[in-house]
């Protein structure tokens, strides 16, 4: 966490489909400081796409550099 002032973040995620398209949509909120966040609604053998942004009353941080992930 590299915030000083968010109020949450704000966790996206999309699975990649054969054309490696996505869509992104919001998999949790979590509270400010939070450093990790666990999965545990993956598919088998999917890949998939994560992106977090900082969230606070002044408005929306730009999105991370995105995350890909393949499970087994």
């Amino acid at each position: 966490d590299n915030s000083s002032n968010e109020d949450n973040f704000v966790v996206e995620r999309c699975q990649v489909g054969k054309r490696n398209s996505c869509s992104f949509s919001v998999l949790a909120t979590v509270p400010a400081n939070t450093t990790t966040y666990s999965d545990s609604s993956v598919g088998r053998r999917k890949t998939y796409n994560y992106r977090v942004k900082a969230t606070n009353a002044a408005g929306d941080s730009q999105y991370t550099n995105v995350a890909t992930a393949t499970t087994n």
